[in-house]
């Protein structure tokens, strides 16, 4: 979801309030979020933003 939207790691682990290293262990399948839920809402808000800011 993240590259869709020309995101690196760094910015949605910045974004969200995560390490990098964090960002990059759960899309490797290393670890997973303790909230899961509350983290996909986080991740699914703040592209929704970088969605609505390309397209004004």
């Amino acid at each position: 979801m993240r590259q869709s939207v020309q995101m690196t790691q760094r910015q949605l682990g910045e974004a969200i309030g995560f390490e990098r290293r964090t960002i990059m262990n759960w899309e490797n399948g290393k670890s997973s979020p303790f909230d899961v839920y509350a983290v996909i809402e986080s991740i699914r808000k703040e592209i929704k933003l970088r969605i609505n800011d390309r397209n004004t």
